[in-house]
């Protein structure tokens, strides 16, 4: 009875998928510059901004 419900178990388990896993594409990122300014009494160094103006995606192939 164990051994019949074992293999009706393994026969329900799910398979391995098989082919390999599609690989993921570069986000595309532009950087901008963004110069030193005075807001109200503070003062805020120029730095970098980032903005990702593509995800992430998955590859076609």
């Amino acid at each position: 009875r164990e051994a019949k419900a074992y293999a009706n178990g393994r026969a329900s388990a799910p398979r391995q998928a098989t082919g390999a896993m599609p690989s993921l594409r570069d986000a595309k990122v532009e950087s901008r510059w963004i110069e030193g300014r005075v807001v109200g009494n503070r003062y805020i160094e120029g730095h970098f901004e980032y903005i990702i103006t593509e995800p992430t995606r998955w590859s076609d192939q």
